[in-house]
């Protein structure tokens, strides 16, 4: 729903628009239709339509899936990636449009989120190179959830591109130079990336430490996979049990006795 001609949508209608987008992007379904990705009207019959698998009819819609395993429910498993572009038409309707750093105060409690103009210049973390925009930052637990944000804001200053990644495990920051490794990842508290060519800014917590009021802005978590046991030696030299009467390549080759007449 966007508005026209300078004509909004009446409030109401555009709060039940908000309420169902939110739904679907927290995993909502209605049941009827389930899985499916596609659908169109019973008055046109698009290309598309015969290479899915039909799934229901409601009214004059038809539903589609997509066939074999990306139909099935273990294709959808993944979350909502919390990524939206910026429409400055739709700023009057959404402060999430009305900038990336507006965007930003909208997911968090306004009255908890300092004013990044209080946070000092002596606070403010140096990027991992000198003049970069990514920086890797040891937070304190005592500035609260929502003020990574502000510092967040603050410390990428008037850059068009920054990269802002936290841990309040001071342990856990990389040092400098070195790369991220899986389980820095994981253990990460807080994101934060600006990319204002692309009208995006987006702040991420890790809701296994911090609880956040909605699902998409908590971080996707990737558990570290511990290494593999390594297999047990065979019981039986040259092979498992049971094999014995196999003649294996390392075994000398049976004497065949002469033929006789």
């Amino acid at each position: 729903m966007t508005a026209r001609c300078g004509v909004s949508p009446p409030p109401a209608a555009w709060g039940r628009a908000q309420t169902i987008a939110q739904q679907a992007l927290t995993g909502a379904v209605f049941a009827k239709v389930g899985y499916s990705t596609h659908y169109h009207t019973d008055w046109v019959v698009p290309y598309w339509s015969s290479s899915l698998d039909k799934v229901a009819e409601v009214n004059t819609h038809l539903f589609f899936r997509w066939t074999g395993w990306w139909g099935t429910p273990a294709a959808f498993r993944r979350g909502y990636a919390g990524s939206e572009p910026v429409f400055a038409k739709m700023a009057a309707l959404s402060p999430f449009h009305a900038g990336g750093e507006v965007a930003l105060a909208g997911v968090v409690d306004p009255a908890a989120m300092l004013d990044p103009d209080t946070i000092p210049e002596s606070a403010v973390p140096k990027p991992v190179a000198a003049g970069g925009d990514s920086f890797h930052v040891a937070l304190d637990k005592a500035m609260g959830a929502d003020g990574f944000a502000a510092l967040a804001i603050r410390t990428c200053g008037e850059r068009a591109y920054c990269k802002f990644l936290g841990w309040t495990d001071r342990a856990k920051v990389p040092a400098v130079g070195a790369a991220l490794t899986p389980a820095q990842i994981e253990a990460m508290s807080f994101s934060y990336l600006r990319d204002k060519e692309q009208g995006f800014g987006k702040a991420l917590w890790n809701c296994g430490e911090f609880k956040r009021p909605s699902p998409i802005q908590c971080m996707r978590r990737t558990p570290v996979a511990a290494a593999a046991p390594a297999p047990a030696p065979s019981a039986t030299p040259g092979g498992p049990d049971g094999l014995s009467g196999v003649r294996r390549k390392s075994d000398p080759a049976p004497v065949v006795p002469p033929a006789t007449n």
